[in-house]
């Protein structure tokens, strides 16, 4: 899976980047699997707002039954980051069982 890193007014290392995007993908892949890597591409943006809160949004276009997109604004990053993970894993879920069960 391929996860575009946008960060604005507020910076990270490159390991930290890489921490963050391992996290979402390794979770990611499994309610993915069977698609081919081309449409595994998402955007996840992080962007520190003047009230000190973290913005965070996770965008993927390409995935043939649905749009992904989740926002979520939180005051700490890591629990913003674990809350988003979870709501983007729910709404893959939703629209992958939406699938199956239309498929029948």
């Amino acid at each position: 899976m391929q996860i575009d890193f946008v960060d604005s007014n507020v910076t990270f290392t490159d390991r930290y980047k890489a921490r963050l995007v391992t996290k979402f993908s390794s979770v990611i892949d499994k309610y993915l699997n069977g698609m081919s890597e081309d449409l595994k591409v998402a955007t996840l943006s992080i962007h520190k707002n003047s009230r000190g809160s973290y913005e965070l949004k996770f965008n993927m276009e390409k995935v043939p039954f649905a749009k992904i997109y989740v926002h979520h604004v939180s005051p700490d990053l890591l629990p913003g980051i674990i809350t988003l993970r979870d709501q983007v894993k729910r709404q893959i879920r939703e629209n992958v069982s939406k699938l199956r069960d239309s498929s029948r």
